[in-house]
């Protein structure tokens, strides 16, 4: 009988180990923290928080014009097209408010 190879870091089990030994020796399995353990967590600037909001809503309307679309209606209204573009007017209002909290926390 052969021993298995020690684990690369002290207390971790092994690749090989089984879900249940895993689970015993590092605890419960989670994604992520829970937020109430993460310190010094910044909100959102309001910028980006409006950028999500019109992204979103640019993005609903595309998929509203593709069902439409594929559902066989050749008359989609006008003011669905033009509630399409929210979605890159969207995305670029949010890359601009994260370099702008970006810029500012880096002088602070």
């Amino acid at each position: 009988m052969t021993e298995p190879a020690p684990s690369a870091r002290a207390g971790r089990p092994t690749a090989r180990s089984a879900p249940a030994d895993r689970a015993r020796a590092t605890g419960p399995v989670t994604g992520a923290r829970p937020l109430s353990r993460i310190k010094n967590r910044r909100k959102a600037g309001p910028l980006y928080k409006t950028a999500m909001i019109i992204f979103t809503i640019g993005l609903a309307a595309i998929c509203i014009d593709a069902v439409i679309f594929i559902a066989g209606s050749r008359d989609i209204p006008l003011w669905l097209h033009l509630a399409t573009v929210l979605a890159p007017v969207g995305l670029g209002l949010g890359l601009v408010g994260t370099v702008l909290e970006a810029r500012r926390d880096r002088r602070a």
